[in-house]
């Protein structure tokens, strides 16, 4: 077989994960399959084992370049390193999750819904699916940052928690994971064509920040 370029190469991947794309407007991605992409594609199925192994490879890579356009973390550093109180520091991180959140929507929020949803029902596949993913979203990057700086302000003695850290730690966590899991439910036009009632993010997220900075003992926003 003639050697054939890089370029070639993506080039044909591209054209799969595109097809792939649009097979994951039609259906649930757990119930994808490798003939849909096919299908979708025009390839023979050499052709597509050839580039990817399964179908579980080809939807690691679907989501590693589809959230890799929509990556907050550098912005979220800065807002980390700057030289500003605690509590703005935290408010700035929160909302900035928010703005993330707010822009990832539409199909790509179709896609996190979907696949939490494979989680549950797949665990190997899951397990395997999350080993892939070289991106690690800005949301779950926020809330380890977030935590993280908290901590280095008790430490400090800034912050004076009016409860255990592990505590605000999993309230914090346990709030953003169903912020995220309300937004991609009622943004999910394959469930309902109109959503049942409005996710605001931003107040989310606002009232959530009033809340752990009361927790850290700090002085809550105006």
């Amino acid at each position: 077989m003639p050697k054939v370029s890089e370029e070639y190469v993506n080039s044909k991947k591209n054209q799969i994960l595109d097809a792939t794309f649009k097979v994951f407007t039609k259906k649930p991605i757990f119930a994808v399959t490798m003939q849909d992409v096919i299908d979708q594609v025009g390839f023979s199925q050499g052709a597509i084992y050839r580039y990817f192994n399964d179908i579980d490879d080809i939807i690691i890579a679907v989501h590693n370049r589809s959230f890799s356009n929509i990556d907050y973390r550098d912005k979220l550093e800065a807002i980390f390193c700057q030289e500003s109180q605690p509590e703005e520091v935290m408010r700035q991180a929160f909302l900035c999750l928010a703005q993330y959140i707010n822009e990832s929507s539409g199909l790509f929020n179709k896609i996190r819904f979907e696949l939490l949803m494979l989680y549950q029902a797949y665990p190997e596949r899951g397990k395997k699916i999350q080993e892939g993913l070289n991106i690690k979203e800005s949301n779950r990057f926020a809330l380890e940052s977030a935590i993280a700086f908290a901590m280095k302000q008790v430490e400090t003695g800034y912050f004076k928690p009016i409860m255990p850290l592990e505590k605000i730690a999993s309230f914090i966590s346990a709030s953003c994971d169903g912020i995220l899991f309300d937004d991609m439910l009622f943004k999910n036009t394959a469930l309902y064509e109109q959503p049942p009632i409005k996710s605001n993010v931003t107040e989310l997220f606002s009232t959530l920040c009033d809340l752990v900075i009361i927790m850290l003992g700090g002085n809550k926003h105006e």
